[in-house]
């Protein structure tokens, strides 16, 4: 691992964790609302996973690192967590507030497909990177969360505001989950590439997204409790 791939991962690694604290802090530490809490689960799950994955690479002898990291490992469950829990968010707790399921809403639904579509393209060019078959299925299996957690993200960022403001809360909420779900998984397509200096500065950025999600997730339920 290079000098600055280290120096990225490790200020991925502590931002995340900065964003978990801070979650469990704000979220468990005081009345607050479960959206709030399943959010900070979420980044508490990639953090976790971060954490594992960076200690791997400094530990684990050189003879089988590469074996662990370019296969499947404990820490990218950190990714399916993080996902499972946005999708819970949005899908358990706002859903059946913002969409009343009208066909007067249909084109909202239609267009919000736009996100999982992208995803899916996103995940196609890390499928045709050469890895095997057993690695495309991890990878299928593995972004499946965050196809299901983006199409909400979106449907419930168009979407026409219901008559509480909830929706409205929270839509810088869900376009910055949608900016971390596309960089997620950008790291993996540009490591793979073998894109160094890129893979470094989107982790980078991956981190501070999730900075943002926590903290318009906080806005948004803030304005909630009004």
């Amino acid at each position: 691992m290079g000098t600055f791939q280290f120096v990225s991962e490790l200020i991925m690694t502590l931002l995340f964790l900065a964003a978990a604290i801070w979650g469990a802090v704000i979220s468990f530490g005081k009345r607050s609302a479960l959206f709030l809490q399943i959010v900070a689960c979420g980044l508490g799950c990639m953090a976790l996973g971060n954490v594992f994955s960076f200690v791997l690479q400094l530990t684990a002898p050189e003879e089988i690192l590469r074996e662990l990291t370019e296969g499947f490992h404990i820490g990218l469950l950190g990714i399916f967590g993080m996902f499972a829990f946005l999708f819970s968010a949005s899908f358990g707790q706002i859903d059946g507030l913002g969409d009343d399921k009208s066909e007067a809403l249909q084109e909202y639904r239609l267009i919000a497909l736009a996100a999982p579509a992208g995803v899916i393209v996103i995940l196609i060019l890390m499928l045709i990177s050469g890895v095997g078959w057993q690695m495309q299925v991890m990878y299928g299996v593995l972004f499946l969360p965050a196809m299901l957690a983006s199409y909400y993200n979106l449907k419930h960022l168009i979407i026409p505001d219901v008559e509480d403001g909830i929706l409205a809360a929270i839509r810088k909420y869900n376009l910055a989950t949608i900016l971390l779900t596309v960089l997620v998984m950008i790291t993996f397509v540009v490591k793979m590439y073998g894109q160094a200096l890129v893979y470094g500065i989107v982790s980078i950025l991956c981190g501070v997204c999730a900075l943002f999600v926590l903290w318009f997730a906080k806005e948004g339920t803030e304005r909630w409790l009004r």
